[in-house]
């Protein structure tokens, strides 16, 4: 680790007689070499992906989600630190907090102070478990989703994006994340001719979507796509 090797990121809460609240500190570690990586260009030297924390253990103050939630906030509202650490490191992992369900983790990301992210266009099986905390897809297997940045096809992409693992299966489940500006800053240097032409032609991609829903439970190509669509508009305003 090199951004933040040995060091705790903490705060001491104020205490009041109507709080019970305590600082959680968070300290890095390390994961397996092929779960963690240090990014190159153009990633400042000494970003790593992910950034690993946990939160430090203190017998005198156990740890729970309101402590967890509050610390949060708190390290958010001195200048944004968690926030900085994502431009930096592009993806932070917290492991060992209480959280055990979808209210909980609810709860945890909104403790962030993001906007939460309106989903638009979309076809596959997302019901909402809590305020703004859907699974990523419960779409039958035979349904294909392909490789994709999240919402590429609205204009309004969300800017962070949460994961919980609440059960992890013995194998398979896993989503990779990478680095679209390193991948970007690599395929420039390696393949420059070809990044110019894509530049000047632009990309296409086709995905065909049914009108009617693709399984039972889920969206038709309107409900997805044309919420706001009226049966007598004409194709255009469509």
């Amino acid at each position: 680790m090199a951004a933040l090797e040995n060091t705790t990121l903490g705060i001491t809460l104020p205490s009041t007689s109507n709080s019970r609240h305590h600082g959680v500190s968070f300290e890095a570690f390390d994961l397996p070499s092929s779960n963690q990586k240090n990014l190159g260009p153009p990633h400042a030297p000494g970003s790593i992906s992910p950034l690993a924390l946990r939160p430090v253990e203190d017998e005198h103050s156990p740890l729970d989600l309101d402590s967890t939630v509050e610390t949060i906030k708190a390290l958010q509202a001195q200048d944004g630190i968690l926030t900085k650490q994502l431009a930096t490191n592009g993806t932070i992992l917290f492991r060992g907090l209480p959280i055990h369900g979808a209210h909980d983790f609810s709860r945890f990301a909104h403790a962030f102070g993001y906007k939460p992210h309106e989903i638009i266009g979309i076809v596959v099986d997302r019901p909402v478990l809590a305020p703004n905390i859907a699974p990523a897809n419960e779409a039958p297997k035979e349904v294909l989703v392909y490789n994709h940045n999240e919402s590429p096809q609205v204009p309004h992409a969300p800017e962070y994006i949460f994961f919980y693992c609440h059960k992890a299966p013995h194998t398979g489940g896993e989503s990779p994340i990478s680095s679209s500006l390193e991948l970007f800053h690599r395929a420039r240097q390696e393949i420059p001719e070809f990044i110019r032409e894509l530049a000047e032609k632009g990309i296409l991609s086709r995905v065909t979507y049914k009108v009617d829903q693709q399984y039972k439970g889920g969206a038709t190509l309107k409900q997805a796509f044309g919420k706001l669509v009226e049966p007598d508009d004409d194709e255009a305003t469509r």
